[in-house]
């Protein structure tokens, strides 16, 4: 399945083979195996970076190309540059048939390397001079591209597995902490849901994920007796769409720290919507390697979460994020306290079944 970040966010000038390598893993927030990827241009702007698993089997490699090529006509591309990490006989069949099912949908290639070790091999460039058979050294931690990337506060984790345990639960006495937590808000909210007024939730949960957000923003950690009543709050759908707009008032950065934060310390049965949060912002930013490891989360906890199936979908598809990125949250904002005011049950919590930590 294919992981489809975008990146227009910062200006990083790529001359050569080189600079497209060196920011291929600060785009995609690792360091890419097996893999290929494909980054998309519009002119001289980088419309999306598409990665790949690569096929198993070379029988397998025709229908991929076919797909990579109709997720690059999808997101306008118009120019692509495409990179293939393994061995020769992992990556040439896929190249294969890259090059012809590109050239059919009318993208120009500008040139299709394989990576291996610290080398590369241009599949293009017959040149000796310039692309020698033994392969052309590089150095992604050395390149000014990488520092530039660095410097724009992009990370590149080792590999896929590093990137995915970033989301990963968090464990230990804390886990027992928050779990002794999650108990004692869960009996609050059942002892409020029959007593109070249906439009009291949403009042308090606006007022309590700014609460934490105030946290966060001051860099220091949610408490847990207050991350535990976040958690509840959030099962309610409007609160948990109302906090999805706080990220215009809070910023990239910080909604990003909230959200990865909250989904890693909650109990698992209330991470779906944190998760589910956090992956949309992503998609919307055009991280959709993180787009993709948060909905998966929300979707380990509850594997009928539909928010985390629509994404999923999304990314599948193809969907450029443009979308997501033209929502005006402040008009949002108005539409769902809106509906609050006609319909207050919405925000009221819908407690979850106990699971078992994952």
């Amino acid at each position: 399945m294919p992981d489809s970040p975008d990146s227009n966010d910062h200006a990083v000038s790529l001359k050569d083979p080189a600079d497209f390598i060196a920011i291929v893993p600060y785009l995609l927030g690792f360091h890419p195996d097996r893999s290929l990827v494909a980054m998309a241009f519009d002119g001289d702007a980088l419309k999306g970076v598409i990665r790949f698993d690569l096929p198993d089997l070379s029988e397998d490699a025709p229908e991929a190309a076919t797909y990579c090529a109709r997720l690059l006509a999808q997101n306008g591309a118009r120019y692509v540059f495409l990179i293939g990490y393994g061995s020769g006989q992992q990556v040439t069949p896929i190249m294969d048939g890259l090059f012809a099912a590109v050239t059919r949908a009318g993208i120009e290639i500008l040139d299709m390397v394989r990576c291996e070790g610290d080398r590369f091999w241009s599949y293009i460039c017959k040149d000796p001079h310039c692309c020698s058979p033994e392969g052309v050294p590089y150095d992604v931690a050395g390149s000014h591209v990488a520092a530039g990337a660095v410097l724009a506060g992009r990370v590149a984790m080792p590999d896929r597995d590093s990137f995915a345990r970033t989301l990963e639960p968090v464990e230990g006495p804390e886990r027992q902490a928050v779990r002794t937590a999650t108990a004692a808000a869960r009996a609050r909210a059942e002892s409020l849901i029959p007593t109070v007024d249906a439009g009291y939730w949403f009042g308090e949960g606006t007022r309590h994920v700014r609460d934490c957000l105030d946290h966060v923003r001051a860099g220091r950690p949610i408490p847990v007796e207050e991350l535990a009543w976040l958690g509840v709050l959030l099962t309610g759908i409007q609160i948990r769409d109302i906090a999805l707009t706080f990220q215009d008032e809070y910023g990239d950065e910080v909604s990003h720290r909230f959200w990865t934060e909250v989904t890693r310390r909650l109990e698992p049965e209330y991470v779906p919507a944190a998760a589910v949060n956090l992956a949309l912002l992503a998609y919307r930013a055009g991280d959709g390697a993180l787009a993709r490891l948060a909905a998966e989360r929300a979707l380990r906890a509850d594997p009928d979460y539909r928010f985390a199936h629509m994404i999923l979908f999304a990314l599948n598809a193809g969907v450029p994020p443009m979308g997501i990125k033209e929502i005006d949250f402040a008009d949002l904002a108005r539409e769902i306290t809106a509906l609050s005011e006609r319909s207050p049950r919405g925000a009221q919590p819908v407690l979850p079944e106990p699971l078992s930590d994952n």
